[in-house]
């Protein structure tokens, strides 16, 4: 049913570049069929579903319940006030009654054997994904919620990191806390647990002081409503490399040298603009430990 879903939403798709149905279905197979891993010296094959971490999952989760929810929605007489959904977790606002909700609910979890949806109702507040939405009156508000698992496990400062991973840090975090906050008092609640909480992951307070303040003086109006950019049609080539502090400012060495490839006919038009550079992050204790197979490194200073 999967791979109908996609199939069928390809066919309708007419910006994506062609090929055959049967050759699209065929690879999709080989993606989902052949997803198999190593533990202590034996290989198992996963038979259901597909593989987590795969670069297709999140799209064909998507394409899938999609499919599902369209076809579930154009056979209601009821529909919903509201219906939102992101991959697999869905938030809906029901006009209807709670008789009508769980018939809807009920109805929606026998429509495929291989999917279920675990719900919860309410009518004053709810939780989905990072939010509580509330009811206020004739109006909804907003605030920030922590699934109880969450153990905001930060980037340690020290860590061996570009450093503008982790200084970028506060302010997104601070940036979420105003999108999301309708209550300015939840914004600086959460904002001083983001201080206390960073400060043990050893962050400088002067730079985490800063990106608060600078997550305060925005417009919420102005967040909310910003749209989302576009992707560019004239993108940098990306080089990956796993990142080491031991490793010169790349970034620097390819904008100085960049009119080297404008010289070149071909190469001018493969790399309009200077190619960037982007780091993987480098093996950790938790990679080298959680894998069954013993692997054996070199030793070297992992400092400038």
């Amino acid at each position: 049913d999967g791979i109908k879903a996609v199939v069928k939403a390809y066919s309708n798709d007419p910006s994506t570049i062609r090929v055959n149905n049967d050759v699209l279905t065929t690879l999709l197979r080989l993606v989902l069929e052949n997803n198999n891993f190593e533990f202590e010296e034996r290989h198992f094959l996963q038979t259901r579903g597909t593989a987590m971490g795969t670069k297709m999952a999140p799209n064909y989760a998507n394409l899938f319940m999609a499919d599902l929810e369209s076809r579930f929605l154009s056979s209601r007489s009821l529909q919903p006030l509201v219906y939102k959904r992101y991959i697999d977790d869905i938030f809906m606002l029901c006009a209807h009654g709670e008789s009508a909700l769980i018939n809807f609910i009920r109805d929606f979890n026998g429509l495929h054997p291989s999917i279920m949806f675990l719900h919860s109702y309410s009518k004053t507040s709810i939780d989905s994904l990072d939010v509580t939405v509330e009811i206020n009156g004739n109006a909804l508000t907003t605030k920030l919620f922590r699934k109880p698992t969450n153990r905001r496990n930060y980037l340690h400062f020290k860590s061996s990191h570009p450093k503008h991973c982790k200084t970028s840090i506060p302010f997104s975090q601070a940036h979420r806390f105003r999108r999301i906050c309708s209550n300015l008092n939840e914004f600086e609640r959460n904002s001083s647990n983001l201080k206390l909480v960073l400060s043990k992951q050893n962050y400088p307070p002067a730079i985490v002081d800063k990106a608060i303040e600078r997550a305060r003086a925005l417009d919420r109006e102005q967040i909310i409503n910003q749209p989302q950019p576009k992707m560019s049609q004239n993108e940098h080539a990306n080089l990956v490399v796993t990142y080491s502090a031991r490793l010169p400012y790349l970034n620097n060495i390819f904008r100085k040298h960049h009119i080297i490839l404008q010289q070149n006919d071909k190469l001018r038009t493969l790399f309009p603009v200077s190619p960037r550079v982007v780091y993987r992050r480098g093996w950790n204790l938790k990679d080298i430990l959680v894998h069954s197979k013993n692997r054996t490194f070199d030793v070297f200073s992992c400092g400038p």
